[in-house]
């Protein structure tokens, strides 16, 4: 069992206790999460054959994915062109381990022997199928090139960022809307290229669904924010405001108090900086960034508790027997993106989390003594009519 009990020490704000005691007192759930009793059948040797040739696969595409962390981390500026080749190179490797004859006669095997697999491994099966079947049709050159483009997409966008010069990032996301465009012209020319790219991250839905459902959304979402926008602005602290001359947050005191929160919040991996906050690395070994603005601590500590809300998903994907197949893989962005929004939104901005965490603040930043803990509430949800949820 691979669920990580989250943290009780927030008392009121500690989530997912209960379900975690009952995932070790219920054979039941235990099974959800792989694990399997010895009077259950053993799975066939077909299965077995498949599941550690995805494992590997799995493995090569968490270096990958260690590799994009690092490049967005740590990584300096003049190895950007080295590690696009390096990213390109074991996108050809993984391409060819995807799409080879040797997998699909494993997948073939499988399904031959399917009846005899309990729920997950028929799943595991069924979803190799699905990603073997679109992998296939998938040129290796544009894997290699979504690769490439992925490496210098992101250094031009962190140019443009600095620079505030959008023609920077231009060409490259021109480059990436055509490569869109081209995937899903050769994996599903049946379906619009919109569907296809949105059926990736939301396994079913469409453009006309998602329309309807914004539809039923918009007209009360309007009439809140015209109501929120035009209401009494909220009188936020002076050593909240970030104003010129305002109070100032050393970043690498906000590192040390983004730690603690971290911790607290149930999450003990890596925590590192970055241009713009995201959730990375493998199922076992999940990472998280936010970034420090020196005169508002509150959007670094927001960003982390969004990510940590990321994290705890992944950290709690079904794992054991089930690590590094298919079965085990985040299904739905909708489902992954609640968590961080449950976490930020009913947990960050929460008037008793900031009730919680005030003694640490003032543990942490001396000119906050005294600020009460109604103040860091109306700062963090103070409202303001932007393009962006979060400021590039």
């Amino acid at each position: 069992l691979c669920t990580r009990k989250m943290s009780t020490r927030l008392g009121p704000l500690a989530l997912g206790r209960s379900a975690t005691v009952a995932a070790r007192q219920s054979g039941t759930r235990a099974i959800r999460y792989g694990i399997r009793s010895s009077a259950m059948a053993k799975s066939s040797t077909s299965y077995q054959k498949l599941a550690d040739e995805l494992r590997e696969i799995d493995s090569l595409q968490g270096i990958s994915s260690i590799l994009s962390w690092d490049e967005l981390v740590v990584m300096k500026p003049k190895s950007a062109e080295s590690r696009a080749a390096q990213k390109s190179a074991l996108a050809s490797v993984l391409h060819q381990r995807m799409t080879s004859k040797a997998l699909g006669d494993l997948i073939a095997s499988a399904e031959r022997e399917v009846d005899a697999l309990d729920a997950f491994e028929k799943a595991s099966v069924r979803d190799a199928r699905r990603q073997y079947d679109r992998k296939i049709k998938l040129p290796a050159e544009l894997a290699k090139t979504e690769a490439r483009l992925g490496s210098e997409g992101y250094q031009a966008w962190a140019k443009a960022k600095e620079s505030g010069d959008y023609a920077v990032f231009k060409p490259f996301l021109e480059s990436i809307v055509r490569l869109r465009q081209e995937e899903a012209a050769a994996v599903a020319p049946d379906m619009s290229k919109y569907d296809f790219q949105i059926d990736k991250f939301e396994r079913g839905m469409t453009a006309p669904r998602l329309k309807e459902i914004f539809d039923e959304l918009k007209p009360g979402l309007v009439d809140l924010i015209k109501e929120v926008s035009t209401a009494t602005p909220l009188e936020i602290h002076h050593n909240l405001r970030g104003a010129e001359g305002g109070a100032t947050f050393d970043p690498e005191v906000q590192a040390s108090l983004c730690e603690d929160v971290m911790r607290k919040l149930g999450f003990d991996g890596i925590l590192s900086r970055s241009l713009h906050p995201f959730t990375g690395g493998t199922a076992q070994d999940v990472r998280i960034t936010t970034r420090y603005d020196p005169s508002d601590f509150i959007s670094g500590v927001a960003g982390l508790v969004h990510e940590t809300g990321h994290a705890l998903y992944e950290e709690n994907r079904p794992c054991g027997p089930q690590l590094g197949l298919p079965v085990s893989s985040a299904l739905s962005m909708g489902i992954h993106e609640s968590m961080s929004l449950l976490f930020e939104r009913m947990v960050g901005q929460s008037e008793e989390f900031w009730e919680y965490f005030q003694p640490l603040v003032e543990e942490k930043f001396e000119h906050m003594k005294g600020v009460p803990a109604s103040a860091y509430y109306d700062a963090i949800n103070q409202v303001s009519l932007l393009l962006l949820a979060v400021v590039l």
